[in-house]
């Protein structure tokens, strides 16, 4: 939070009261209602709502050794509370030790230098809440795989827009752009849709996801015998985004990488997956009663995680075995066993690569989605 980002909370678990904290989420809320963090209701989500409430928090990190900072909360405001009974009993100015009370009190510590404000008994609780906060969520910002695990979920159920980008590399050829999308993703309800960067290419030009009565429906455009560009309709059960959410895969550390000037920890998720090639549209007399062939093949999904924003910056999917995959299928329903076609590809020689990027913008921004306006479902 203090890198200007947001906290997800449950305030369910609240008691509603000063002395019982079960999790960082009771406390958290309580100082919600301290007025110490806002509260986002549409994201369940916290945050520092100002310059002078960050300020402190970045003073308790700086200083660094919280029995010491929570001893030294108390015995200032203890000082405080007896230079004024000190005052009372001699009758001298309060408005001068009242003043006094308000400065910023020193101390030293190694050689260095700290300040502190003098609080008054409700905000010394409050600031000894606030390092309980620290203390449960010290390290939230520090790289570790509990907190990668927590990052990306969090962005599973979040809102975002992206650049999608496919590259293709045969051998030792340099990397070659093979397609470019722009696109969006609302959580809850669900909405996806997606655009290429170039309307002119063939193939799909446009998709959009949708729930409808707890189905996925899938749109996609794209040049027909008919039409150079016609609306297919799906009730496919299966979101746009499912490529690179893999619920219960464990992710690792594999490497570090900075992307756009923002150093990113990749964490790798490596899989089965089964390539299901489906031929019932083909005509009766070409698919040699095949209506399916399905082939698995290895997958690998990647997590570019900036730990001080809290936020996934990019996805890196290797879609080689995909490919490869699909070959297979193709020789497969041409009347080749898997091995035949397997050795096929062996013997062909070089291989080639494909990775799809996803460029991750607007996290949890404002977001709006419109089914296209030429859309005619069937």
């Amino acid at each position: 939070m203090l890198g200007r980002g947001r906290c997800r909370i449950d305030p369910t678990t609240f008691q509603n009261d000063m002395t019982t904290f079960h999790t960082k989420d009771d406390v958290l809320t309580l100082l919600v209602h301290l007025g110490y963090l806002t509260y986002a209701e549409q994201t369940n989500q916290v945050f520092i709502p100002n310059r002078e409430i960050e300020q402190e928090f970045l003073w308790a990190v700086k200083v660094g050794g919280w029995g010491k900072l929570m001893r030294h909360s108390i015995q200032t405001e203890n000082r405080c509370i007896h230079a004024n009974s000190i005052a009372s009993m001699k009758n001298e100015d309060y408005n001068k030790i009242n003043k006094h009370r308000d400065k910023r009190c020193r101390f030293h510590s190694g050689g260095k230098e700290a300040h502190m404000l003098s609080f008054k008994r409700r905000n010394a609780a409050a600031f000894i809440l606030l390092a309980a906060v620290m203390l449960t969520a010290c390290g939230r910002n520090q790289p570790s795989d509990a907190r990668a695990e927590e990052i990306i979920h969090d962005f599973w159920q979040g809102d975002y827009e992206y650049t999608q980008t496919v590259y293709s590399t045969i051998g030792e050829e340099q990397r070659k752009l093979y397609g470019e999308t722009r696109g969006k993703l609302i959580s809850d309800p669900y909405q996806q849709y997606e655009r290429a960067a170039d309307a002119s290419e063939q193939g799909i030009t446009e998709q959009y996801w949708y729930t409808r009565d707890g189905q996925v429906v899938y749109n996609f455009k794209a040049p027909t015998a008919d039409s150079l560009n016609q609306w297919t309709t799906i009730q496919s059960g299966v979101k746009g985004s499912c490529v690179y959410i893999k619920e219960g895969q464990p992710f690792v550390f594999d490497r570090e990488e900075t992307i756009s000037g923002r150093k990113s920890y990749v964490y790798r998720a490596r899989f089965e997956e089964e390539y299901a090639a489906d031929y019932s549209r083909l005509p009766e007399e070409e698919r040699n009663g095949i209506t399916e062939i399905a082939v698995p093949y290895r997958m690998d999904v990647e997590y570019y995680i900036d730990f001080s924003e809290n936020e996934v910056v990019r996805i890196r999917i290797d879609m080689t075995g995909a490919a490869k995959a699909g070959e297979i299928a193709n020789l497969m329903f041409s009347g080749m066993t898997r091995e035949e076609a397997e050795e096929q590809l062996r013997q062909n020689g070089t291989e080639e690569t494909y990775e799809m990027f996803y460029d991750i913008q607007n996290f949890n921004g404002p977001m709006e989605i419109n089914a296209p306006q030429d859309l005619e479902e069937l």
